[in-house]
């Protein structure tokens, strides 16, 4: 079973990353949606981690607060696109560092139907603006979702 993680302090940085990156983006809406993740699955939030930030040794200190979430919840997967800061030798045994497109490939070779249905009930909430099933599969493609894009293009009448 998948269970979304995470920590105030990663969906601070993810926040602030996106503004970085992203500066067409609007702050006061990104903080709505993180209150709509957090309401939406209400058990995602990790606390108590901190004391164990100091005891983690990575390349980037400042990914240390990650593992260490990872770690007080039990996770097995981090799921991150900077794969380079969490390597192999340095996660504790029962913890990968995947990043999205593989772990997406996974949970769609895995649960095909379900996840055709939820992208085809996404697609269509789509309203501003509306998007077609070619440009929703380009869309994954754009979003870094290469090889997940080309599964679901295969499957394109579906969604």
């Amino acid at each position: 079973m998948l269970s979304a993680r995470w920590s105030e302090e990663i969906l601070r940085e993810w926040t602030e990353n996106l503004l970085r990156n992203r500066p067409d983006l609007n702050r006061e809406r990104l903080e709505r949606t993180c209150a709509e993740m957090n309401r939406a699955v209400p058990d995602a939030m990790v606390t108590g981690y901190e004391p164990l930030v100091p005891t983690i040794s990575l390349q980037d200190a400042d990914d240390r607060h990650v593992l260490a979430a990872a770690i007080e919840c039990g996770a097995e997967v981090i799921l991150t696109l900077n794969l380079k800061d969490f390597p192999t030798q340095q996660l504790p045994d029962g913890i990968i560092a995947l990043a999205p497109d593989p772990f997406l490939v996974q949970v769609f070779d895995n649960c095909t139907e379900a996840i055709l249905a939820v992208m085809a009930e996404h697609r269509a909430s789509l309203t501003r603006p509306a998007k077609s099933a070619e440009e929703y599969v380009e869309a994954l493609h754009h979003g870094g979702l290469q090889v997940l894009a080309t599964r679901v293009a295969g499957n394109i009448d579906r969604i």
